[in-house]
This record gives C-alpha cells, structure tokens and sequence, in this order.
C-alpha cells in the first residue's frame, strides 16, 4: 500500500435503500373540519374536453364491442376486401365507418330484425 495515511472504507449502509427505496410519503395535512370561518376546498376543474388516449388521433375515438367470433370473422374479411380492391387507398378505419354508418341508415330495420328474434 501507499505510505499515506489508513482510511476507513466508505459506508455504504444507506447507499442502496436511498437508490432503491420508492420514497417516503409527504405527512398528512390534519382533517380541519370547514366552518364559515374556513374556506372549503375549491372545486375539480372539469375538462373542457373528453381526454384523449394515447394514440388517438384528433377527432377520433376507440371503443371496444364485443360479438360472436362468425361476425368479428366477417367484418374483418369484408373490411380487408374493401381495402384492398381499393389498392389500400381507403383506410381500413375509412372502411369500417362506412360499414356502420350504412348499418346506421337502416336502423329501423336492424330493430324489426332484432325484435323479430326474441
């Protein structure tokens, strides 16, 4: 060793339960009962638009339906079949909105259908 003098190694006890420890919680304000002399708390700002998902592009939504595995199966071929008779020039989600919307346009027969099959 060097001619300098000894030194006690470093501690090192609280090294890893700094680095890997989530934190303490700031203390807890005490609960004050509100009076006419206390202000109550202010309000949630309510947005003044719906929140967007991650990768939602604007104007657009995701929703999730369930169906029978025959009619997903369907809806997928005929989807994909309109998308590419159109050499991927309409997009899929293009595709699927026409889909509903014609859907849509006859509503009134899609009830008596429904109705007739209860």
């Amino acid at each position: 060793m060097s001619g300098g003098k000894d030194l006690p190694p470093p501690r090192t006890d609280d090294v890893l339960s700094r680095r890997f420890s989530l934190g303490t919680l700031p203390p807890a304000e005490p609960h004050t009962a509100h009076t006419s002399h206390t202000p109550a708390p202010l309000a949630e700002k309510t947005p003044t638009e719906p929140e967007r998902r991650k990768g939602e592009p604007d104007g657009m939504t995701r929703r999730t339906y369930y169906y029978d595995q025959e009619t997903a199966d369907a809806l997928a071929e005929a989807v994909n079949a309109i998308h590419h008779r159109t050499h991927g020039r309409v997009a899929k989600h293009r595709v699927i909105e026409a889909v509903i919307r014609a859907g849509l346009a006859h509503l009134d027969d899609v009830e008596a259908k429904l109705r007739a099959a209860i």
